[in-house]
């Protein structure tokens, strides 16, 4: 996901990293529905083999994230395990709302609004840490 990392690059503060984040995922999601749809279902299948692959993935894409966060200084003050804890808990979030965004296309700019305040709140938690 590179679009993702030359968002954070762009970001002068973690506000604008969040919604350029938000936007591209959202985008890359509307680009590719049936990506979505087969991994989120597989991810939450006890049984699939893919789920390790996808756990994997989303693990990799948290720590992505972090190093993107640490070098531009988007969230000062917080250490890098609290700052993975923050990103996976994000990434799954993101994974799972991109359902919703493929089902209800009325909502799509409502969903990218809440992704938006929801990852503002779990880094605000980071910072504070709760």
């Amino acid at each position: 996901m590179q679009g993702r990392a030359e968002g954070r690059r762009k970001a002068a503060r973690h506000a604008d990293a969040t919604e350029g984040a938000v936007r591209y995922f959202l985008e890359f999601v509307r680009d590719n529905p049936e990506a979505f749809l087969v991994g989120v279902r597989e991810l939450h299948s006890a049984h699939s083999p893919m789920r390790a692959v996808l756990q994997d993935m989303i693990e990799r894409i948290a720590a992505e994230s972090v190093e993107q966060i640490v070098e531009r200084d988007l969230v000062p003050g917080v250490g890098r395990e609290a700052l993975l804890a923050a990103t996976r808990a994000v990434t799954y979030l993101m994974f799972y709302r991109a359902l919703d965004y493929l089902e209800q296309p009325r909502r799509r700019s409502a969903i990218a609004e809440e992704l938006v305040w929801t990852i503002r709140a779990v880094f605000l938690g980071a910072r504070r840490k709760i």
